[in-house]
């Protein structure tokens, strides 16, 4: 009985926590305004909520339709909101938001004047303005992925350049003091060649002529060169050879 009092807590807890904050069908406050709507430029950083009362990250000069305007208050400010209905089939949930804006984080109210030919074509105007708004509220979501996945690339990197700092570092060091990264290399001398016996595996066709093969192990001859190499420490000027 107490898990299921438990559940049912927290999903009343999640529902309410999900619960619209903002607008006049959340907040009796929110009044209509009779401000005068269209296409507003965003000042660079503006504040902008969404109905859950939750803030989204605008990038600078970007165009939104605002198509009415309330007066309320809601975190701190106390004014004129304009809200925007943005299209956002192509996000990660499809449906239409309401984003809230601060009549003093809207920039100058735009005219037909002010864009182009192509974006206020009679045929392409509503699609491409949607679409404009569909992008401007997945941005702060695709944002924050890549910043994510760069973040997650220079860590990965950071971890790549460490290992091999490490295990070159190790190779390179002083047998008497331990000093990473110490290993001078004074000269090189050739001292030979060894010759090594080994086997391999070959294939052999097999006879009578069927085409098949068989596999079979057998030994061969190799050599290497050998060399006489000298190092010093740089740290503590301990001097060895090693013969490779």
């Amino acid at each position: 009985m107490r898990y299921f009092l438990l559940c049912c807590l927290l999903f009343l807890a999640t529902n309410l926590s999900a619960q619209v904050l903002l607008g006049p069908w959340a907040d009796p406050g929110f009044r209509p305004s009779s401000k005068q709507t269209g296409y507003f430029e965003l000042r660079k950083g503006a504040k902008v909520f969404d109905q859950l009362g939750k803030e989204v990250l605008i990038g600078q000069d970007e165009v939104i339709s605002v198509t009415s305007f309330y007066t309320g208050s809601y975190n701190g400010y106390s004014g004129d909101w304009g809200m925007a209905l943005v299209d956002n089939l192509e996000g990660p949930k499809s449906g239409v938001y309401e984003l809230y804006i601060p009549e003093n984080e809207l920039g100058k109210r735009l005219n037909r004047s002010d864009f182009s030919r192509e974006t206020f074509n009679d045929n392409a105007k509503d699609n491409l303005v949607s679409g404009y708004e569909g992008v401007l509220y997945r941005k702060p979501i695709e944002a924050a992925e890549f910043r994510k996945n760069v973040m997650l690339s220079l860590l990965g990197l950071a971890i790549a350049v460490f290992a091999i700092y490490f295990l070159l570092g190790g190779k390179r060091s002083c047998p008497k003091c331990n000093q990473r990264w110490s290993r001078v290399k004074l000269k090189s001398v050739y001292a030979g060649t060894n010759t090594y016996q080994g086997t391999r595996t070959v294939r052999k066709d097999v006879q009578g002529g069927s085409g098949g093969y068989v596999e079979v192990d057998e030994p061969y001859t190799y050599s290497k060169k050998v060399y006489h190499r000298f190092y010093k420490c740089k740290k503590c000027e301990h001097g060895w050879d090693v013969i490779s």
